[in-house]
């Protein structure tokens, strides 16, 4: 039996055997990884983005339970728990947290409504030390069975999931709008994929932050749930100030490409970037806050 790859290793972009791809449309197309043929790609002809500080992000999804109201449910969360956290930031125990709320799919499509991510520098503790946040609770007048009971009042845990957010590109603020693209990487393609969002993409990127709308995008990669049954495998965030720009302004334009990528194929790029990866899904989020 070949040995287990310890977690830091898979960070590193070892591939994973993983299933398949689909075509998407056009649209789709021109605002995710865009992918030459990547055998024999010179690094020179990509133009370098300084790598991001690969962060830790621990989400976890929330669903409303029948009767309780959205507006209540964000009293609590911008309020108690927003202090909560504040609190975890200047003990050291993260480097950021940020809440956001399901745009869409809505209805019964949705799984879920809220989602709460904890970044950290290191891999993060699964399993919650209940003493150690109990402690951190008394400094604002609460308790862990106070504030654990009022929140699972309101809403229930559906899923859970551990990523490693390798790059990024601005930063993420309150009453944006994003959009999160999952991905599912082709067999044997994962290293592929990863060289060409941070080669070719990144520096894009970077462009579209600097001009508008788009304010953060951020690639990551899933590392639970695991297994080769696992939905998606990585996925990116696009964030700009409101819906119109989040659907009308964050697509890639030729013009924009050939300004970071002079000798490489646009249209190439586009059509051979269907050979690494697959859209499984997307949804959009607003974001609530961050500390």
């Amino acid at each position: 039996m070949a040995p287990v790859e310890p977690i830091t290793e898979i960070c590193k972009g070892k591939d994973m055997n993983e299933t398949t791809r689909m075509s998407i449309s056009r649209r789709f197309a021109l605002s995710l990884p865009l992918v030459p043929v990547m055998q024999g790609l010179p690094v020179a002809w990509a133009q370098q983005a300084a790598p991001s500080q690969t962060l830790w992000g621990f989400t976890r999804a929330r669903k409303l339970k029948p009767g309780i109201s959205g507006a209540n449910y964000e009293k609590f969360i911008m309020t108690t728990m927003k202090q909560f956290q504040e609190l975890r930031k200047a003990e050291g125990r993260m480097a950021s947290w940020s809440t956001s709320r399901l745009v869409f799919p809505q209805y019964e499509q949705a799984d879920h409504h809220y989602i709460s991510t904890v970044f950290t520098t290191k891999v993060p503790d699964i399993e919650l030390d209940t003493a150690v946040e109990d402690a951190t609770l008394k400094k604002m007048g609460s308790n862990w069975e106070k504030f654990s009971s009022t929140l699972n009042e309101m809403s229930t845990g559906v899923w859970a999931r551990v990523a490693s957010r390798l790059e990024s590109v601005g930063t993420p603020a309150a009453g944006t709008v994003f959009r999160v693209d999952y991905l599912k990487i082709a067999p044997g393609r994962m290293n592929d994929y990863l060289r060409i969002e941070r080669e070719i993409y990144k520096p894009i990127r970077e462009m579209q932050v600097a001009r508008g709308p788009m304010t953060y995008w951020a690639l990551s990669r899933v590392l639970f749930p695991g297994g080769e049954n696992r939905e998606y495998d990585c996925y990116t965030v696009q964030a700009g100030k409101d819906m119109q720009a989040l659907m009308g302004g964050l697509a890639m334009d030729e013009a924009l490409f050939r300004k970071a990528h002079p000798n490489l194929s646009y249209t190439q790029t586009i059509a051979s970037g269907q050979e690494t990866r697959k859209l499984v899904r997307n949804a959009v989020y607003h974001l609530l806050e961050r500390v």
